[in-house]
């Protein structure tokens, strides 16, 4: 199975997945990752200034390929941001 981290950011602070997971497929891994960003934005500390949260899905040779965003204290579903 592929090999795909999911890094995310918040504007202040990245954090790069260094350990990863295997998905069946890139469409996996970012279906993780837009699954991923409410829990995330709803993890960070209420005193941070921070707007939105965004993930990035990469692959094992570190190359990316999609990144989604999700505003903070969201309820909707995140964007696609692009390839």
């Amino acid at each position: 199975m592929p090999h795909f981290y999911i890094d995310s950011d918040d504007g202040k602070l990245s954090v790069i997945d260094e350990d990863g997971a295997e998905y069946r497929d890139l469409a996996s891994a970012e279906d993780e990752a837009m699954r991923a960003l409410p829990e995330m934005s709803q993890s960070r500390h209420p005193a941070r200034d921070w707007r939105q949260i965004s993930a990035t899905v990469r692959d094992a040779d570190g190359v990316g390929d999609v990144a989604v965003s999700t505003p903070t204290g969201s309820e909707g579903s995140p964007t696609p941001l692009g390839r």
